[in-house]
């Protein structure tokens, strides 16, 4: 094997977090299974992993932490008739103008 595509799939891969062994085991699965030449593997865009690791920052500091279901529920509920309060009144005020 050419010594120069060697470090550079070791590297690829290194990138996407396998070893070398990782995709072999998968293409020989696959192989198996599929009865023919299965799929390729890309290496993500440095702007997707960019994007994916944001989104993921996001998710972490912006999660409410309810505790549970029943938490969770119960300030839906309470949102809910916040809004529909709002709306009432917002509805009476216009009644009232006409």
């Amino acid at each position: 094997m050419d010594e120069k595509i060697k470090v550079q799939a070791i590297e690829t891969l290194a990138e996407i977090g396998l070893s070398v062994s990782d995709p072999l085991r998968v293409f020989l699965m696959r192989v198996v299974a599929e009865k023919q030449m299965p799929f390729a593997l890309k290496v993500t865009k440095v702007e997707t992993r960019d994007a994916i690791a944001e989104a993921n920052q996001i998710a972490l500091t912006r999660r409410a932490g309810f505790g549970t279901s029943t938490k969770l529920f119960d300030d839906l509920e309470k949102k809910l008739q916040q809004v529909s309060a709002l709306y009432c009144r917002k509805t009476q005020t216009i009644q009232s103008r006409f």
